[in-house]
């Protein structure tokens, strides 16, 4: 997409979590995390910043847009596990630090 509109402000995020929790995300408790990729870092911050309106907590920043093909299989994880568990959208990824 980048490639395609070079002054386009591309943004990938929001594709690892069933539409029901995009707003107000809460499995028991927890907040699950979301990750963002995109080349210009102000789009970025806007969708940061639209997140955390969304109550999501900070996003996970993975660099440019090429990266967001290692969402795309993260994504397709999910869709299995919504498909294996009877389209059940309950269900995200949370990155654990120590």
């Amino acid at each position: 997409m980048q490639r395609w509109l070079p002054g386009a402000r591309v943004v990938k995020w929001f594709n690892i979590v069933g539409n029901p929790h995009m707003v107000n995300p809460d499995f028991n408790g927890e907040k699950p995390d979301m990750f963002i990729c995109g080349n210009e870092v102000s789009a970025k911050a806007t969708a940061s910043e639209l997140a955390q309106q969304l109550d999501w907590p900070p996003v996970i920043d993975l660099g440019c847009i090429s990266k967001s093909r290692y969402l795309e299989p993260l994504a397709m994880v999910w869709i299995t596990h919504f498909f294996n568990t009877g389209f059940n959208f309950n269900h995200a990824f949370k990155l654990l630090r120590k």
